[in-house]
């Protein structure tokens, strides 16, 4: 994360160096020794895997694209990365955010229409050309994009709020005792998750504080 602000300090590169000698580098070699980055699509590869994978010097180029985008619309490069995002749209591709926050495309690679089926191009395809993907997201100054979560997926409250899951289920993930993490609350007043422990790390957390190291116990423990 410090690549992005400016730089480690000396305590963190010597750090770095003591660890890349101690399991970086084998984790380098386990890849074949010779790999200098890959490329990340399909899914979220969330922020802290983006910076571990970079960190022991594999970096993660992140991209986005769909079947009907004739695969990627966009990409992080080798000397062009922002982790967190799926890069800048490539070129010859148009992007643009609807009024709901839905990514839209135009381009080239974007198909002209499902096969036989006119009625799910149109829903697919507006009357000016852009295509909608059914996902969330955003472009920051520098044009790099950052997806927030699916359309579909929306949870709206009994209040009326909208409310993108995925960017709340990422961030509770995070924390290592959390293995998946749902968030729930369609219809309802109040927004709450579903969390499951991860059973590993759990056992030495809890023998550290008397607890219950059995993670059905630990449900339990007040």
């Amino acid at each position: 994360q410090a690549q992005d602000k400016g730089g480690a300090s000396f305590g963190l590169k010597a750090k770095h160096l003591l660890f890349d000698r101690l399991v970086f580098g084998k984790l380098r070699a386990v890849l074949g020794g010779q790999v200098q980055y890959a490329v990340s699509g399909g899914a979220p590869l969330g922020d802290k895997l983006g910076h571990f994978f970079r960190g022991i010097g594999v970096p993660v180029l992140e991209g986005y694209g769909l079947t009907e985008t004739t695969a990627a619309v966009s990409v992080n490069l080798p000397d062009d990365i922002r982790i967190g995002t799926v890069g800048r749209p490539l070129p010859g591709v148009t992007v643009g955010v609807a009024d709901d926050g839905e990514l839209l495309f135009k381009g080239g690679q974007v198909m002209q229409g499902y096969w036989k089926n006119d009625e799910a191009t149109a829903n697919a395809i507006d009357a000016d050309g852009w295509f909608h993907t059914g996902d969330l997201g955003e472009f920051d100054v520098d044009g790099f994009i950052k997806i927030t979560g699916r359309k579909k997926e929306i949870l709206v409250t009994a209040g009326g709020k909208n409310v993108a899951p995925t960017m709340l289920e990422d961030q509770i993930r995070l924390h290592p005792l959390v293995s998946q993490c749902m968030v729930v609350g369609d219809g309802k007043p109040f927004i709450a998750a579903l969390i499951t422990i991860d059973p590993e790390n759990i056992v030495p957390w809890a023998t550290e504080r008397g607890k219950p190291t059995d993670p059905a116990a630990l449900t339990q423990d007040a």
